[in-house]
């Protein structure tokens, strides 16, 4: 069970989220961070499309981030914003489910080095106004998509 979870920022990449959790948290490893969230020590959050999201909209839903909300901050409505409804679906289940499957290869999210980027990336000017208005800088979602 954690005991506090931050509130996802407008377009904030769900990794951003987490990497706040972490910081508060007062965790010294990634690994206990993992464990807190995904119930899986070796879990890792994968900026595309993270697994074990189901395990997670449980830990956060007492702090108001439900399930739906945690999906919004990843990358699945971009890639699946023109796919079919069944491997939308099928997209989804498999980010519930505490299975290591990868789905961004259904989605053509691996294999083109192009596509992801080696590093996450960032916007100086949205950097400022983000320290204005919230106190803090955050990975943006969309700075994220191809």
């Amino acid at each position: 069970m954690i005991t506090l979870f931050p509130t996802p920022y407008p377009d904030e990449l769900l990794y951003s989220t987490i990497a706040r959790y972490h910081v508060l948290s007062g965790n010294t490893l990634y690994c206990q961070t993992a464990e807190d969230l995904f119930g899986f020590r070796r879990a890792h959050s994968s900026v595309v499309m993270p697994l074990r999201l189901g395990h997670l909209g449980r830990m956060t839903t007492s702090f108001g981030v439900t399930l739906d909300k945690l999906i919004h901050h990843t990358l699945y409505p971009y890639y699946t914003a023109f796919q079919t409804e069944v491997l939308c679906q099928e997209v989804y289940d498999v980010q519930l489910q505490n299975k290591s499957v990868s789905v961004s290869a259904k989605l053509g999210a691996v294999g083109n080095t192009d596509i992801i980027p080696r590093h996450l990336r960032f916007c100086p000017k949205c950097y400022a106004e983000d320290q204005q208005r919230c106190g803090e800088g955050y990975w943006h979602r969309m700075h994220q998509t191809p």
